[in-house]
């Protein structure tokens, strides 16, 4: 009888399956382990109906780091792309955070070790959109302690008790009844201002809010796609100026139109913009994309290195 072998097959990480099977030239792309949830894989200049990996996985891509997000429902999908405006009300360039139903507050209790928490709503939740968030407990001696959110269930309604499965394990006792604030994950409902409309500029809350990263692609609402969070990249520039004098590198966002400017003195006692990053090339392009607030003018596409979420 011939001599049969054996072997053992397990899961590797999709990263290390494709390296080495890239076209040359293309980077390899390494993604959480485990983050997969169909067979299919999609690519940074692609949005999808279906969810392919969990919100908030991380992909890094030579260079870049992307992280897989959910366009926001209703209006705010990224409807134009590059996501700008050309009637002069403002440009977009970014992604931000939704502004709605990204945290509720509750009372908890769950014993010390365990990986769950039993959570009494305020109100109701539907299932799964604290999934990948966090919860932070304002209770006695658990007062800070903040754990990720694995699943959670539907809560039909104010008063009911959910079970919340947590990533990380309570480092004590949490007492019933104890406050507690539920975030959702930055990545489950991000959006870009209606392009339609001069939103981009007018709606003062944009200011409140944080920019994720950049998108490669249209994403309609209720898509999934991947943000870039990290490495060069494209911005828009909101005076087109930026980077024509020496030492001129260092950028933030203007968080109402998703637009960089310069760091500079006038920001010192007056607002704190959000860090951008950092200009790679001497000076921006020459690409004939409207100012802000003007019809037209001299602004670019800039190459820079994006610093959001490494």
């Amino acid at each position: 009888m011939a001599k049969r072998f054996g072997y053992i097959q397990g899961l590797r990480v999709v990263g290390d399956i494709l390296q080495g099977l890239m076209p040359s030239g293309r980077a390899s792309f390494n993604i959480t382990s485990g983050a997969k949830l169909t067979g299919v894989d999609q690519w940074p200049t692609e949005a999808s109906a279906i969810q392919r990996y969990s919100i908030g996985t991380r992909m890094h891509m030579g260079e870049r780091v992307f992280r897989y997000a959910r366009v926001k429902d209703g209006s705010y999908g990224m409807t134009a792309f590059p996501t700008r405006l050309d009637l002069g009300f403002g440009v977009a360039s970014g992604v931000w955070a939704g502004s709605d139903e990204t945290s509720v507050t509750g009372a908890v209790a769950g014993i010390a070790g365990g990986t769950t928490l039993q959570y009494v709503s305020a109100a109701a939740i539907p299932a799964g959109r604290f999934n990948g968030g966090y919860i932070n407990i304002g209770g006695g001696l658990a007062y800070g302690v903040t754990c990720r959110i694995l699943t959670q269930p539907v809560a039909a309604g104010g008063g009911v008790t959910i079970t919340l499965v947590l990533e990380d394990p309570l480092p004590m006792a949490v007492a019933a009844g104890s406050a507690c604030a539920l975030f959702r994950s930055k990545y489950a409902d991000v959006y870009s201002p209606n392009q339609a409309t001069a939103e981009a500029i007018n709606n003062p809350n944009l200011q409140y809010l944080t920019i994720l990263g950049i998108p490669l692609v249209e994403g309609l609402a209720g898509q999934f796609q991947w943000i870039q969070t990290w490495g060069p990249g494209f911005v828009v520039s909101g005076g087109g100026t930026e980077g024509q004098n020496i030492e001129e590198r260092q950028l933030v966002w203007d968080n109402q139109d998703g637009s960089v400017q310069l760091v500079g003195p006038f920001y010192a006692g007056v607002r704190s913009f959000q860090y951008a990053g950092a200009l790679i090339p001497i000076t921006q392009s020459a690409l004939a994309l409207p100012a802000v607030g003007v019809p037209a003018g001299p602004q670019g596409m800039m190459y820079i290195n994006i610093e959001c979420d490494p």
